[in-house]
């Protein structure tokens, strides 16, 4: 069985919402899947570990959380060339910043991602909650 694994960098509670429902829907499709706040990952060689890699941050000021930039310049210590990768963010202003996730994962890891990041805007309520399951079981058929 493959394995998945959901970072996300939350300020108010939103982003992690929104990684459990991913995390939800990769499992839906008889994945194993968790989730894991960005500060509990002490060693960025336990991501290789996994088959799929999803990253998601609340954005602040039109940018993505330090933290999750920090990881993403961390993430080349890791090799995670055609492993599954999707992004998400939690957002009320700029659309473009969660790209750079994506972005990152394609040129920088060379990782085999889906096509688009998910954009969800506060307070993650009835069908945006299905968007992000709907999104996990994305990642979940690319995983085979």
């Amino acid at each position: 069985m493959s394995k998945a694994i959901v970072i996300y960098a939350s300020t108010t509670g939103e982003t992690k919402s929104i990684a459990v429902s991913i995390a939800q829907g990769i499992r839906e499709t008889g994945h194993e899947a968790k989730t894991s706040n960005i500060d509990n990952i002490r060693d960025i060689k336990e991501i290789e570990d996994h088959d799929a890699v999803v990253l998601g941050s609340s954005v602040y000021k039109e940018d993505l959380l330090p933290e999750m930039k920090t990881l993403l310049h961390n993430l080349k210590q890791a090799d995670l060339q055609d492993k599954v990768g999707g992004a998400f963010a939690s957002l009320e202003w700029s659309e473009e910043a969660p790209d750079e996730i994506l972005v990152v994962m394609q040129s920088l890891h060379k990782m085999n991602t889906l096509e688009t990041c998910l954009k969800l805007r506060p307070p993650l309520l009835g069908n945006q909650q299905q968007e992000a399951i709907n999104y996990g079981k994305e990642i979940g058929k690319k995983m085979g």
